[in-house]
């Protein structure tokens, strides 16, 4: 029994440095042309990241343009702020379903993390085109 708890954690540990290697592999600049599915994962997220925060960049910007927007308005046409916001929720639970969707469609395999988080950077970079369009304008 003692052997085969050994043999667990070893193994255990094997799988994590591992783990580790490839993360920094990754980390050092392969994700110009990943070569395994958990490198290909980890630079997806690594991207989603970047898109997601490019996306809190673009909505503040909108959202200071709203409010500029609303200081220009009079009564009850002062809304623009908070319908952004309310059509920024409503995005939110339109990406997540769409990418859920878009996921099921490989359910259980490797490749799953792949396509959730390529379907959630794209629907994510559009929606920040969208956003930047608003503050242009205004």
């Amino acid at each position: 029994m003692r052997i085969l708890n050994l043999m667990a954690a070893l193994g255990s540990a094997v799988l994590m440095l591992s783990s580790i290697s490839l993360a920094q592999s990754v980390q050092q600049g392969s994700c110009e042309n990943p070569q395994t599915q958990i490198d290909m994962n980890i630079c997806a997220g690594q991207s989603l990241r970047a898109a997601d925060g490019d996306l809190n960049a673009d909505y503040k910007m909108a959202r200071d343009a709203m409010r500029r927007l609303d200081s220009y308005l009079e009564g009850g046409n002062k809304r623009a702020e908070k319908t952004l916001l309310t059509a920024q929720r409503a995005w939110i639970k339109y990406r997540d379903g769409a990418c859920d969707a878009e996921g099921l469609t490989v359910q259980g395999g490797s490749m799953a993390p792949l396509v959730v988080a390529g379907c959630l950077e794209r629907l994510t970079r559009q929606r920040s085109e969208d956003l930047r369009r608003l503050f242009e304008i205004n």
